[in-house]
């Protein structure tokens, strides 16, 4: 697999040590983080590309193996220039680029109904937050006069102005994070689309977008924190609680994996505001747990729905029997996502839950406001 071979020569030559550099006017940064950020999503997309290798092998999808490839190597690549731009407009391109192929990908069996469907539904989706994000930026410029992230926080006032496009620029990164209340196309997307490209979407595309999250709330928008964290707090509370909810009422394995990434969502949320270093440590753990036990469990729906076609939760039901190998690693992953001890999803959502205690949280502030 020479798509496989290409992510682990390039992995390996992240680990090489290098010194930060500029490129494009300072447009792109290159520093040893983002190489390591970089590796971490070439190690899942190896994994996905594995999973993937029997589903691309049958009659029906054997002749666009090489598509397949592309595609996912495309937007990986819209992956890489979000992580390092250093400028609005190249993180716009990085982007777009991961978005197209994605929408692609996710209608990759096109003759499949629900397919097609989950694809359609998937563009609109990005076309409206796309849209959103961009008046967004333009009002940013608008009041700056520049884009570029290392500029921007010196003119970052906290102008009426400014706060509507912080409100547009995240309205548009929680479409592509399934934050609540702009997770609606996400169950629907999820049962249609590939196996596979449902585990690639909820784990390497989503973390990339949180760690893009991430930099810029830090690095541009942190002298408006007053204006942002406190919302944002509520914003993960509300994902957590609604996607968990509307996860007991699903009879479909993927339907209830794709509210399960809408709360797993909320907690990175929670680790991307809470504002302190232990709230970053927190995060990069919780992701890395997140996107283990996540693969796992869809690369074991992978597995039965190859061998059954079947994806209803019923038709679980005595896995234990059949084949107690799969049982008892999807009941690991399971249990992981649900923070269960003493698997590592405990850990990882206990270091979220102890940032509440830290006096300089937005968690305790909030927390002394309603018992007032």
């Amino acid at each position: 697999m020479l798509p496989v071979i290409l992510l682990v020569i390039h992995t390996a030559i992240n680990l090489i040590p290098g010194t930060a550099t500029d490129l494009f006017g300072g447009m792109y940064h290159y520093v040893p983080m983002h190489t390591v950020i970089k590796s971490v999503l070439n190690v899942g997309t190896i994994i996905v590309f594995l999973m993937a290798h029997e589903w691309l092998k049958r009659d029906d999808t054997s002749f666009k193996q090489g598509e397949f490839y592309v595609l996912t190597l495309s937007t990986l690549l819209g992956m890489y220039l979000m992580i390092s731009a250093g400028h609005f407009l190249m993180f716009f391109i990085g982007l777009e680029t991961a978005s197209i192929p994605m929408a692609a990908l996710v209608a990759f069996e096109k003759y499949r109904h629900n397919s097609a469907e989950a694809g359609a539904k998937y563009i609109l989706s990005a076309l409206f937050s796309s849209a959103l994000l961009l008046f967004g930026l333009s009002m940013i410029y608008g009041t700056s006069g520049t884009l570029y992230f290392d500029d921007l926080p010196s003119f970052i006032n906290g102008s009426p102005l400014q706060i509507m496009a912080f409100v547009f620029f995240f309205t548009g990164m929680a479409f592509k994070l399934s934050l609540v209340p702009f997770h609606l196309w996400t169950a629907d997307v999820y049962e249609g689309a590939p196996t596979t490209v449902t585990a690639y979407l909820s784990v390497i595309s989503k973390g990339s977008a949180a760690f893009v999250l991430l930099t810029l709330l830090i690095k541009v928008f942190a002298p408006m924190i007053a204006n942002w964290q406190e919302v944002l707090f509520w914003i993960a509370i509300a994902s957590i609680t609604i996607a968990n909810i509307f996860a007991v009422r699903q009879q479909n394995i993927k339907r209830l994996m794709a509210f399960s990434s809408i709360s797993q969502a909320g907690y990175i949320l929670l680790g991307i505001i809470g504002g302190t270093a232990l709230g970053m440590t927190s995060l990069v753990y919780y992701v890395l747990v997140y996107a283990v036990a996540n693969l796992a469990v869809f690369g074991i729906i992978a597995i039965i729905e190859l061998r059954s076609k079947k994806v209803a939760i019923e038709d679980y039901a005595g896995l234990y029997k059949t084949n107690p190998k799969l049982s008892f690693l999807m009941t690991i992953a399971l249990f992981s996502l649900a923070g269960i001890p003493p698997f590592a999803g405990f850990f990882s959502k206990f270091f979220i839950f102890m940032l509440p205690s830290m006096p300089d949280s937005i968690y305790w502030y909030s927390s002394h406001w309603l018992t007032r």
